[in-house]
Parts: structure tokens; sequence; C-alpha cells
């Protein structure tokens, strides 16, 4: 071999392990299929604390940490049915609700990871205008791609059985969505249960909701509650503390834990019912003055950099 060849190989050679050193790092294996978010009740605004949709979605998906869900009660529906309003496209409360899923279905539109679910109210499902409020939300969401799934708010809805169910899932699924459920349900499609670990009362359980045709799990007491909590640990994910306590990075860290834990088709979502804070008003990681705990900046920070969250849920955008 001449000294010219030698000269060529050692250059390779340099060259590979040059690159070696200054590669970037990059994850052992795919993450799991599994979507942090937060649990949102009622007016998705936050009542009169964000001015946009566009201020509320950044907040809410595009910064630490990055979730790659949410999970919105909806009201709408249900209050204007109450209302006695036969034409969903006149009522109100139905017109606010969409015109919010819109705007921030805008913004998130454009990110692939996030996916939403939308849980509709509607009072007693024997009621023919429960039906026709339903397909309207799911027609008017279809165009969507990040409304990942429409369903049924079961915690405000009842006479929830199979042949009543059954319209509002082929409704759903007509509009290219997924059809879960929240709280409860007939059977006939798949639930995201809820705690109200760990606070709470009978619902306390973060160790439920481990069986077939469950995806998810939201956690958290929906209350005015102090920040940082105020209460110990629960013993065990059966235990529970009183519904005053409020979120500590201790629990924070148990949730997350328990949720890898278990199967990744149990916990495709992972929702936090982070509630409002009893102390009062603070600056939310959206620049607002707003009580809303999903917003409070110490609260994201427990999440974003506990070990266990980075690399076992799906980001909403890669970060930076």
């Amino acid at each position: 071999m001449t000294i010219s060849k030698l000269k060529v190989l050692l250059l390779m050679w340099l060259l590979v392990l040059f690159s070696l050193a200054f590669a970037v790092p990059q994850a052992s294996a795919a993450v799991p299929n599994r979507h942090f978010g937060f649990w949102v009740s009622g007016n998705l605004m936050g009542k009169p604390f964000y001015p946009s949709p566009t201020v509320f979605a950044d907040a809410m998906f595009l910064t630490p940490p990055y979730p790659s869900s949410a999970e919105f009660m909806m009201f709408g529906a249900l209050k204007d049915i109450q209302a006695g309003t036969t034409n969903p496209a006149n009522g109100q409360f139905t017109a606010s609700d969409l015109k919010e899923l819109d705007g921030i279905a805008a913004v998130t539109d454009a990110y692939p990871n996030i996916e939403i679910n939308v849980m509709v109210a509607l009072g007693g499902l024997s009621n023919p205008l429960a039906q026709t409020y339903f397909k309207y939300y799911a027609n008017n969401l279809a165009s969507h791609r990040s409304i990942y799934s429409i369903g049924l708010e079961g915690e405000f809805s009842s006479n929830v059985t199979p042949a009543l169910e059954r319209p509002l899932m082929l409704a759903a699924q007509a509009a290219g969505k997924q059809y879960i459920d929240y709280y409860k349900t007939s059977g006939i499609g798949t639930i995201i249960g809820h705690t109200n670990w760990p606070d709470g009362d009978f619902e306390g359980l973060l160790g439920g909701f481990t069986s077939s045709g469950t995806v998810g799990i939201s956690s958290g007491f929906d209350k005015p509650l102090p920040f940082p909590g105020v209460c110990a640990l629960p013993s065990n994910p059966d235990n529970y503390n009183p519904s005053t306590c409020g979120w500590t990075q201790q629990e924070i860290a148990a949730e997350l834990q328990y949720a890898v834990d278990e199967p990744v088709t149990n916990r495709v979502f992972v929702h936090l019912v982070a509630a409002s804070d009893s102390g009062g008003k603070f600056k939310g990681v959206s620049g607002q003055l707003t009580t809303e705990m999903w917003d409070n900046p110490t609260l994201r920070n427990w999440i974003w950099t506990n070990p266990n969250y980075q690399g076992n849920f799906i980001l909403s955008t890669t970060p930076g």
C-alpha cells in the first residue's frame, strides 16, 4: 500500500471519529404512543383571562412541557337544549363552543403530534335534540385534523344506553373522528376514565381504569385549591387526601410514574385536572394574569423536568 493511500485511509478514519464525537444524541427507542395534557372544563378561554384562542393555544400546547393532548368539556349543547333552542345553528352557547374550538384548532392543526379530545355534555340522551346537537358538533369539527376524538361528556349526560349512544359514535366516525367518552359509557365505545386523585372522595383511585376499552385517565379535582398543595403524598394510588389540598411536586411525580408503569394501551391519554389557584391571580406562561393552574409556570416546570416525562410522552413539537 502506498503512502498516499495510507494518508487517504487515515483521513477517512479521522472524519468518522470526528462525526461520532459531535453527533447529535438520538433516542434509543421511539417514544411510546402516550400523550400528556390538561383537562379543561367549560369556557375554554378560561373566563376573562385569555384574549384570543391563539394566545390560549400557544400557552397550552407550545410551551414546556409541550403537551400533545387536551381534554375539553363542552357544555354549550346542554345549555342550548335546556334553553329550548331546537336548531343547533341558532344555539348561542353552541356557537361559542365551536368558535373557540375552531380558533384553537386553527393553531394546533399545524402540529401533527397534537390530539385533542372533545367531550360534549348533552343531558338526557332520550331527548332527540341530544342526537341533533352532537351531530352538529361532529360535522362542524370534522375538518380539523388535531380534533382527534369527539365523545360524550358522561358526567352531565343521562340515559346512556347502547341504543341511544350508538348514533353518537356513528356521527363521530362519519366526521372522521374517534369516539371516546369521558367519565362513563354504555360500553359500545372507549373511555377516558376520571379520578379526583390526589384529592377527592370515592373517585380518588389513581389505580383504576385499566380494563379493556379504557384508553386514558384524567386526574384531579376541579375546584379552587391552594398552590403548592398543602398535604402529604397519599400512601398509595388508591388512597387520597381531603378535597382541599391541591397539587404538590411529589404528587405530579407519582402521577407520571404510575402512568408510565401502566400498559400504554390504557394510558394513551394522561390528563391533569390542574383546577384553579385559590390564592388568586398569577402571571401564566401565556403572559396573562390568570387563576388557571394549567398556565402556572411552576406546575408546568414540575412536569417538564420530571425524569419520567420527556422520554415517555409524545411532545406537541420539538423543544425550542
